[in-house]
């Protein structure tokens, strides 16, 4: 009798896979390589790595800022040095925006009709002008000096002046200073106002630019006041030439002004062939170190009732 191994009956059980093998799969199926981007987003983000500014380094920093507190300091001291400098080597002129020194006092004392002119009072302020310096032209060259020439009027039933702020004395320097007045009649016959014209020769436009030729309307008063500059020297030049011209008489009345006064230190003054178109009642004639010559012969009333002269150097009176 045979007799089967039992073994062989029993079925065998699959032997368990290795636990390492599992766990290496299921590594791999977490951490899978993730994909490249494509060519347009890779050199997309290629430019903008490429133009990010790169950050300044710290001793570069600092030393930017030096430059720039060293810009900074250099402004705020040296531009006071150089304006300071300039300063004290330019000429120094009196700023005609300031208070000038007015004419010896004489006015009311004179005459009651004088009371509108407080003359000598108080020194005239520039900015009480009527307006200065409407030339017709200026800086017009012609040899050494330029030119300017303005012409302002005035009526005839007020005080007519003629005033400039020349000083009297000699340290001012008004040798570098010259005026001429000349006091006539308009050849015009349709001036119904009192003419004044200012011819201006300078040597420089700085002089020009400190001056003021100012038309003034005062409390009964109108005239003109020259402004000039306060300290002029060598090679400055400044010169004046004032025309002041009476309308013509309409009719068998002459034109009659009640006052008209002058105060123009080194200037040569004349008065021409007023009478008998023109009549006064008062003329006051001043200037320090000035000429004047007065054509005398002509006037209906005696000069000396007319005619008042005040510290000029010569007087001249001649006969017609």
């Amino acid at each position: 009798m045979i007799i089967l191994d039992e073994v062989e009956d029993v079925p065998k059980l699959a032997s368990p896979p290795p636990i390492h093998s599992d766990l290496s799969r299921l590594t791999r199926a977490v951490t899978t390589t993730p994909s490249l981007p494509d060519y347009e987003t890779s050199q997309e983000q290629h430019r903008s790595d490429a133009w990010k500014p790169k950050p300044l380094s710290r001793r570069w920093r600092w030393a930017i800022y030096g430059l720039i507190a060293y810009f900074v300091v250099t402004i705020a001291i040296g531009v006071p040095l150089i304006i300071l400098k300039s300063r004290k080597s330019s000429k120094t002129y009196k700023s005609p925006s300031l208070l000038y020194p007015a004419p010896a006092a004489y006015g009311s004392n004179i005459n009651n009709s004088l009371s509108g002119l407080d003359l000598g009072i108080g020194p005239y302020n520039v900015d009480a002008a009527t307006a200065c310096d409407i030339w017709s032209f200026k800086d017009r060259q012609q040899g050494n000096l330029m030119h300017a020439q303005l012409e302002y009027y005035v009526p005839t039933e007020n005080t007519v002046f003629v005033q400039s702020n020349v000083s009297y004395s000699a340290s001012n320097n008004p040798s570098y200073i010259n005026g001429r007045l000349n006091v006539d009649i308009s050849d015009d016959p349709k001036d119904t106002n009192v003419s004044i014209k200012v011819a201006m020769s300078y040597s420089g436009t700085d002089i020009r630019q400190q001056t003021s030729v100012c038309l003034m309307n005062l409390d009964g008063a109108d005239g003109l006041y020259l402004y000039v500059p306060y300290n002029l020297d060598y090679p400055d030049q400044l010169n004046f030439n004032v025309t002041v011209l009476f309308p013509q008489q309409d009719g068998p009345i002459p034109v009659y002004i009640c006052n008209f006064i002058t105060s123009l230190p080194y200037f040569a003054q004349h008065i021409g062939n007023l009478s008998p178109g023109v009549s006064f009642g008062t003329v006051v004639l001043e200037g320090s170190n000035s000429s004047v010559t007065v054509e005398v012969g002509i006037f209906r009333k005696s000069i000396n009732d007319v005619f008042t002269y005040r510290g000029l150097s010569s007087l001249s009176k001649q006969n017609l």
